[in-house]
């Protein structure tokens, strides 16, 4: 396949992935009326997407032999995904999709540290832009904006892990991804009862399902985890191994046109001038460096490849 025409791909699997991402609060939200509240949802579909990938990759793991790398992967993206949903549950989905979208910035860094690649201007606006309306989306009184609210934090700490996963796999590009995919929700599946455990243990515990509660849910468990999140998991990483790590987390900014429209008609939560205006920055600094850095990648991939 041709570089450019796998490249337009590896975009297009990353948008897609991005676009299913921003509608996954409904399902998973819709969980807790059927008996598996807070983290239980998250855990019940990441189990039965564990389940469904489990054969081929036993089969798998015969032929290839599990890396150090492979697990830090499936650790870093896994917690990410699971901080996300735990977040999402707990908090406004639009800013929680937003402050994940503060992604490019680390990512950004990350890639300057790890990968050598060079920060280039039209990141620099990128990071600017991003957190101008990072600002705004919190309301900062300060110079500084930090998040006040437990779902907010779970949302920050989620693009910084993410970031570190698309770094990883930029940097181990053989590693396949099936095999990535599965480490992301087997590894995540450990991080989707540890983090709740860790951070908010009561809405755990306190809320241990049934079997009743399992049965009546499994069809959504089924649509959440084999149906949606699988296939747009190995879009996710067929992608992203074949794009800059700065750029995958821009693509996925898709997702938070998606999750603001759905939450704005969906939910009452708020959805103010701040979340429009800080939006508007935080995509117009994706924007800006999706156009930009098309011409910057050719002057900087010699010296990156």
């Amino acid at each position: 396949m041709a570089p450019a025409r796998e490249t337009a791909l590896a975009a297009l699997a990353v948008a897609l992935a991005g676009c299913v991402w921003g509608a996954l609060w409904i399902p998973l939200r819709h969980l807790e009326t059927t008996g598996l509240v807070g983290p239980w949802g998250n855990i019940g579909a990441g189990a039965a997407a564990v389940l469904v990938m489990l054969p081929l990759a036993i089969w798998r793991m015969r032929r290839t032999r599990p890396s150090w790398s492979l697990l830090l992967m499936g650790l870093f993206g896994g917690a990410a995904f699971n901080l996300y949903n735990n977040g999402v549950m707990i908090s406004d989905v639009v800013h929680v999709m937003l402050l994940f979208y503060l992604t490019p910035i680390w990512s950004t860094l990350l890639a300057r540290f790890f990968l050598g690649q060079p920060i280039t201007g039209s990141r620099i606006v990128t990071i600017v832009l991003g957190f101008a309306g990072l600002a705004i989306v919190l309301g900062a009184g300060s110079w500084l904006p930090i998040p006040q609210r437990l779902g907010d934090w779970l949302a920050l700490c989620s693009g910084v892990l993410w970031a570190l996963a698309a770094v990883l796999l930029r940097k181990r590009e053989e590693i396949p991804p099936y095999d990535s995919s599965f480490s992301f929700f087997a590894v995540g599946l450990v991080t989707a009862v540890l983090v709740p455990l860790l951070v908010m243990p009561a809405a755990l515990l306190d809320h241990v399902p049934g079997m009743a509660d399992i049965t009546r849910s499994l069809p959504w468990i089924v649509l959440l985890g084999p149906l949606l999140w699988v296939p747009a998991q190995l879009l996710l990483m067929w992608g992203t191994k074949r794009l800059d790590p700065g750029r995958v987390g821009i693509l996925l900014m898709g997702e938070a046109l998606v999750g603001a429209a759905t939450a704005a008609l969906l939910t009452d939560e708020p959805f103010g001038w701040r979340e429009i205006l800080g939006g508007l920055l935080i995509l117009s600094a994706g924007l800006i460096d999706t156009l930009l850095s098309g011409t910057m990648a050719k002057a900087t991939q010699p010296a990156s490849a």
